[in-house]
């Protein structure tokens, strides 16, 4: 089937390009997930892995960048060279990826654990005025205890 408007096509696929270099592209569908050989086709056909097209391209360019030809290689010590070279540019790929997720992660937490200090810091603050304003604290004031309210003003905030 001839594309009916090719200029369109085009601009869609380049729009789209653009999208996932800045990484804002959709997700995946379940239609656009292949099989990607991570030790290479023609080196190890059982060892796959998922990935959608975008990164999958994107991990086979790596292996060319690498100088990892995706063609058979008949000598069995070359092809699992080949082979481990293959499965550690697509771990570096991995490694880079759970990198960005850990610090996306760490910058949560340092988030929560702010947002944590200024809860914990307002409820001390109502703890310290509603014991400034409790009867206990005049009493305790007015009488002979006012070392234990001060020990307890000093508690309490």
């Amino acid at each position: 089937m001839r594309d009916q408007n090719p200029i369109r096509t085009a601009r869609r696929k380049a729009r789209q390009g653009e999208r996932e270099r800045n990484g804002i592209a959709a997700s995946p569908c379940v239609l656009c997930i292949e099989d990607h050989h991570t030790a290479g086709k023609h080196h190890d056909s059982l060892l796959t892995a998922p990935l959608c097209r975008m990164h999958h391209r994107d991990i086979h360019e790596q292996l060319l960048r690498a100088g990892i030809p995706l063609t058979f290689e008949p000598d069995e010590f070359k092809r699992a060279a080949l082979a481990l070279r293959s499965m550690a540019v697509y771990d570096r790929a991995r490694a880079g990826a759970m990198e960005r997720w850990a610090t996306l992660l760490d910058a949560k937490g340092e988030q929560n654990e702010l947002q944590s200090q200024k809860r914990r810091k307002q409820t001390d603050r109502k703890r310290t005025s509603q014991h400034l304003r409790s009867g206990a604290h005049r009493q305790t004031r007015t009488s002979e205890a006012n070392g234990q309210c001060a020990r307890q003003c000093r508690e309490v905030a």
